[in-house]
């Protein structure tokens, strides 16, 4: 059988045209018209002064914690679980990672954890929106102005969701958010950031373009910085698939409520389905990522039941196709957090909220995907 991808864009005429003219005209006057439409839509949908359109969500974060002035005699809180791009960019600054423990109850940022684990050196917090799921941002941010601690939302995978009526990504000083080729909004490679704090707009500005100040002479560099700039067919990609964003968390929804229906019972567990009012997803599944009270699932970034291998079927297929969710593909998303590979450590002391949820395991989610029959 052919395997079904994990994820992957859904592109249709609007984008192909978007990006073709990106390709005939925007040179050289033009070389910066769809980066500035990009930037100018994805504001408005955050409700945010300013965003920076960027290669990746990690050059995101590590501009973010240069334009704090984040630095080698500094402490950074991440969650355990999470994807090594979330602690990798403290390192490339000098800084230490630190380690928290995640919440069991919405798999994010425990916010008594992070507190327990704050020093006189913590300088900021990533708290990570893991699944599209967002954690109780309201006792974070609490706990960071007790200690003047920057909040850097990690949103790479969170489009989409909300979180008392606010979009996700706009709740921290910074948010930072991914285009990669698995996410719901994509530009091939690509990330942005967003904040309402000028200085730390007009900062990166700086840090991303080889330390050239916006307005200045073409070729002069006040500093030895990064060149972190996303192509113009990227953003003109970036563009089309936003203003396609409604359709594309619909098939999101569509695609997690069908997990949710026919998985649901496994092991002895009902699956909660919550809707709203405008049918989206709810807040907490019970196989799937549950979020905070007051914060709405918005797309469900990746299908992800708590349940051991033996659990699961031996096979899911597609009525009347070849293709299927093989085991390799019923993989265990995140096995090794970063805090337990050799690239980092120590792991955080005691009991964890990623043993206690157990064997977290993601399923595709790919919009081509056709309800299954279990076999």
């Amino acid at each position: 059988m052919d395997r079904i991808p994990v994820a992957g864009p859904w592109i249709t005429e609007k984008e192909v045209a978007y990006v073709t003219d990106a390709v005939r005209n925007a040179w050289y006057g033009n070389a910066n018209v769809y980066h500035e439409r990009f930037e100018k839509a994805f504001s408005e949908h955050l409700g945010v002064r300013y965003t920076l359109a960027l290669p990746s969500c990690t050059s995101a974060i590590h501009l973010a914690l240069l334009a704090l002035g984040v630095g080698p005699a500094d402490e950074v809180i991440v969650p355990e679980t999470t994807w090594i791009a979330t602690s990798a960019p403290i390192s490339y600054v000098g800084a230490t990672p630190v380690f928290a423990d995640i919440d069991p109850r919405t798999w994010c940022l425990s916010a008594d954890s992070f507190e327990r684990r704050i020093t006189p050196r913590t300088k900021a917090v990533i708290p990570v929106d893991l699944y599209g799921g967002i954690g109780d941002l309201d006792a974070i941010r609490a706990v960071a102005g007790r200690h003047g601690i920057v909040v850097i939302e990690d949103a790479a995978q969170a489009i989409g969701a909300q979180y008392h009526g606010r979009p996700a990504g706009s709740l921290g000083d910074v948010g930072v958010f991914s285009f990669h080729g698995s996410k719901t909004l994509t530009t091939g490679e690509g990330g942005l950031l967003a904040t309402n704090r000028e200085d730390l707009y007009r900062r990166a500005l700086v840090l991303r373009d080889h330390g050239r100040k916006p307005g200045d002479t073409m070729f002069c560099n006040a500093e030895v910085a990064h060149k972190y700039k996303m192509s113009a067919m990227q953003a003109a990609l970036g563009l089309a698939q936003l203003e396609r964003l409604e359709s594309l968390i619909a098939r999101k929804r569509e695609i997690f409520a069908w997990y949710v229906k026919h998985l649901a019972g496994l092991a002895g567990r009902n699956t909660e389905c919550l809707l709203d009012g405008h049918g989206s997803l709810g807040r907490r599944t019970a196989h799937g990522a549950p979020c905070s009270d007051g914060a709405t699932g918005g797309q469900g970034h990746r299908y992800a039941p708590i349940l051991p291998p033996t659990q699961f079927p031996a096979r899911l297929c597609l009525p009347g196709s070849n293709r299927s969710v093989s085991p390799k593909q019923r993989r265990q998303l995140f096995p090794e957090p970063p805090c337990h590979q050799p690239s980092f450590g120590p792991e955080p002391d005691g009991d964890t909220g990623t043993s206690r949820v157990g064997s977290i395991r993601g399923l595709p989610g790919p919009r081509e995907l056709r309800p299954w029959r279990n076999h």
